[in-house]
């Protein structure tokens, strides 16, 4: 029974870690483009004005622009997503305050309708 349990421990533990680890790419992606971007302005420039050095055309240079775009197409999907989730979280929140709006004109005419005819909430008696 202990190896079980003992089994079941590594599992969760192992998706916290695959989720940290998520977690931890989702937050390095931006800053990462936003390196190798700089560093693709820097080889443009120097390229531009010492054409010998050859940095554009270079297997390094190269390799840099596929991480490139690999990190620039992954953090596009992760801001598609979140912007859809906050979307849906926003339509959900909307529509529940409607539902309660909806309700409480419901439970108002209620109340004015078991009222008696001469009396409102409004008014005291006496």
């Amino acid at each position: 029974m202990d190896n079980v349990k003992d089994n079941s421990r590594r599992t969760a533990g192992a998706a916290g870690g695959i989720r940290a680890g998520f977690s931890l790419i989702r937050k390095l992606t931006p800053h990462a483009a936003i390196i190798l971007s700089a560093m693709y302005f820097v080889f443009f420039f120097i390229d531009r004005v010492n054409r010998s050095m050859n940095f554009i055309n270079n297997a390094i240079t190269k390799a840099l622009l596929f991480i490139l775009c690999v990190l620039a197409i992954f953090h596009s999907v992760q801001i598609i997503r979140e912007n859809r989730r906050a979307e849906r979280e926003r339509q959900a929140r909307l529509k529940a305050r409607q539902l309660e709006r909806q309700r409480s004109r419901q439970a108002a005419a209620r109340a004015r309708a078991a009222a008696p005819a001469g009396e409102t909430a409004a008014q005291p008696k006496g």
